[in-house]
C-alpha cells in the first residue's frame, strides 16, 4: 500500500518498505 502512489513510490513506499523489513528482522530475532 503506497508503493506507487502518484510518485511516492520512493519516499513514501520506499520508507514504509524499510520500516516493514526492519520489523520483519526484529520479529524474527524475537522469536
Amino acid at each position: 500500500m503506497g508503493c506507487n502512489r502518484d510518485g511516492f513510490g520512493f519516499f513514501g513506499g520506499g520508507f514504509i518498505w524499510i520500516l516493514i523489513i526492519i520489523f520483519l528482522v526484529i520479529c524474527f530475532f524475537d522469536d
